[in-house]
């Protein structure tokens, strides 16, 4: 009897944690959910914010809520905002316009910052807002929620940036190596932070190489004393910014202990950040 009992118990035992084992493993499975209401188009993002230095094409991407469609789908907008079209940013191709093509669930306003930094921090913004949707001669909803309110419009920040803040593309005299995406950003616009100069120079596990500067408010730029962790070593030097192009060149030189002791400066040859 007693022999039974446990095994009865074993069994029950077994079966709630299979149960739970079968519950725990369903919770986890991905559930998949179709959107069976009316086909509408939104913006994908209700907001964004981007520095003014950035140097590439953004994205404002629009989006067909439901099944993709055999025809193109004509979608028209309005901007406003405080940020003024030619000074501080352009739109690529036609204004006001955007297609969905056929089978496609998205399309796109190609948008352009201009940077025209300043030293005066502050933003600006640019209201996108959908004013219609049309497929042929069918009118299809705009945004979605309360007062189809939902995705019916997205605002665009544009952060200004300090003279030298971006992104620049890197070389280094002697050599034909061009390093992509280089970061330059500072809080106050008089402190930045390099984040590389480290250009087809030495080769570390850690390839990307920062260091600090300061901007003299004459275009002309001093490296302070710094020492760098990975190298052992402190850093210094000067460079000069050109206004025209807004290009930036580093003359770094490295101070280091050779085995006597003594201390020996070794100059490495110019940098130059070209704005991406």
């Amino acid at each position: 009897m007693i022999v039974d009992a446990m095994n009865h118990l074993r069994l029950g035992l077994g079966l709630i944690i299979f149960t739970l084992i079968a519950l725990a493993v369903s919770s986890c499975e991905e559930q998949r959910i179709i959107y069976d209401g009316p086909d509408y188009v939104r913006f994908t993002d209700t907001s964004l914010v981007y520095k003014e230095s950035y140097g590439k094409i953004i994205p404002i991407k629009i989006h067909l809520v439901g099944k993709p469609s055999e025809t193109p789908i004509n979608v028209t907008y309005s901007v406003s905002g405080t940020a003024v079209d030619g000074r501080d940013y352009r739109i690529i191709g036609e204004k006001g316009s955007v297609t969905i093509p056929a089978g496609a669930y998205f399309g796109e306003i190609e948008l352009e910052l201009i940077n025209n930094s300043n030293n005066i921090l502050r933003s600006s913004e640019i209201l996108f807002t959908i004013n219609a949707v049309s497929r042929g001669e069918e009118w299809i909803q705009v945004g979605t929620g309360k007062n189809l309110s939902i995705g019916n419009s997205l605002r665009f920040v544009i952060e200004d940036d300090c003279l030298y803040g971006g992104y620049y593309n890197a070389t280094r005299a002697g050599s034909t190596r061009v390093v992509k995406d280089v970061a330059i950003t500072s809080s106050n616009c008089v402190d930045y932070i390099l984040s590389n100069w480290n250009i087809d120079l030495m080769s570390f596990n850690a390839d990307r190489l920062t260091l600090q500067f300061k901007d003299n408010g004459d275009n002309s730029i001093t490296i302070p004393v710094q020492y760098n962790t990975i190298l052992g070593d402190s850093l210094m030097g000067n460079g000069a910014w050109d206004p025209r192009t807004r290009e930036i060149l580093l003359n770094i030189t490295i101070k280091t202990q050779v085995n006597s002791g003594a201390d020996t400066l070794i100059s490495l040859p110019p940098l130059t950040y070209v704005p991406r």
